[in-house]
């Protein structure tokens, strides 16, 4: 995919042992000729990421223009095992694509692929990963991507957190931003219409005296995509207040603690991948069941039914239920760890979602 504005531009490439433009960049006047182009698409032999990569993005520069949307969509079943494999190497080419103004995505169908190199290169490429088992949904996936492409509002985006009052940034969960004295730059992907991202930020501070400071101060910058990409930046300072004597506690936002929960639940699976690679599954055991006795004692203090916690509590609970199997079955271990990198992926970097509104590639899968 070449370029997503007024016009639209798309390229279709394919990659083996080889790689070869089967539609080259242009505009879309004929949509049975690029079905027809798909549809002479076979497996091969081996993965030639790397080629496919650097020729998508050849590709995609000939109709890049600032004011429209520039993206590579990614499409694997296996492994880089040709050209440069590299994980840094080439999460480096996909941040240098998004300098040059074409952003990425990246595909994962079945359980041969390498999950961690599809979310470095979606991360670096400010673009979104996505994990299909059955190819019978990348359909649905290249639906939900190239909607939210007529959807995208900005782009280029940067959050910057600034300690106050001595207050310092320890920690944004679930990300890598840059830390710098008391706060910290975070780069974040394209954003769509009515999309919301929930980020968790920790701070330090020391005890203060009586009365309101300001403790964290935030901007936002941005390219505003409805506006021909105009510089844009929005400003807000959160304050606290702090008492002399023992006051009665506000009441909780249970709203923000679970999101804060949920974001740490991320994080963990993150940590329980890693056990798996280590055949550490007593480690594993031990990080799901500290999240899941942390999710249900939030969910007893919820004072209203709260179906993301719920279904989060549940699928954490079944996961333990299936752990002498990831022992001895590499193929169920493979789809249990790319399911806990995706979900971690997806509560981290997308908007959490009702079960009626996630798409069903995660919703519906089953062990």
């Amino acid at each position: 995919m070449a370029s997503w504005g007024p016009g639209v531009f798309s390229s279709v490439t394919v990659f083996d042992n080889d790689v070869k433009t089967v539609f080259p960049c242009q505009h879309v006047t004929n949509k049975d000729v690029l079905k027809d182009a798909i549809a002479h698409v076979y497996s091969g032999g081996s993965t030639n990421l790397s080629g496919g990569l650097l020729k998508g993005h050849e590709e995609a520069l000939k109709e890049c223009r600032e004011g429209q949307v520039n993206r590579v969509l990614l499409l694997t079943d296996g492994m880089a095992n040709r050209g440069i494999t590299d994980p840094k190497v080439l999460a480096a080419k996909a941040r240098s694509m998004l300098d040059k103004g074409v952003s990425l995505s990246a595909i994962g169908v079945g359980t041969s692929f390498n999950e961690d190199l599809l979310i470095a290169l979606a991360e670096s490429g400010g673009g979104t990963y996505y994990y299909v088992k059955d190819s019978e949904d990348i359909r649905d996936v290249f639906k939900s991507e190239l909607k939210g492409l007529l959807a995208v509002v900005a782009q280029g985006i940067t959050l910057t957190f600034e300690g106050l009052s001595s207050a310092k940034v320890t920690t944004v969960f679930g990300h890598e931003p840059v830390f710098s004295g008391s706060g910290a730059t975070l780069a974040l992907p394209d954003m769509f219409a009515d999309e919301e991202k929930h980020i968790a930020v920790e701070l330090s501070f020391p005890a203060l005296p009586a009365g309101e400071h300001p403790l964290l101060r935030l901007k936002l910058s941005y390219a505003d995509a409805c506006h021909c990409l105009a510089q844009t930046s929005v400003e807000l300072t959160a304050h606290l207040t702090a008492a002399s004597d023992v006051m009665e506690p506000c009441e909780p936002n249970f709203e923000v603690i679970t999101n804060v929960k949920l974001i740490r639940t991320a994080v963990a699976k993150d940590e329980s991948a890693k056990a798996i690679d280590d055949g550490d599954y007593v480690a594993y055991c031990r990080i799901i069941g500290e999240r899941v006795s942390a999710l249900d004692v939030l969910a007893a203090k919820c004072p209203d039914d709260q179906p993301m916690l719920l279904r989060e509590i549940s699928k954490l609970k079944e996961s333990l239920l299936h752990v002498d199997r990831a022992r001895c079955d590499s193929q169920f271990r493979a789809e249990l760890r790319k399911d806990l990198r995706y979900e971690a992926y997806y509560y981290r970097s997308v908007r959490p979602m009702e079960d009626n509104d996630m798409p069903s590639w995660l919703r519906c899968r089953k062990r």
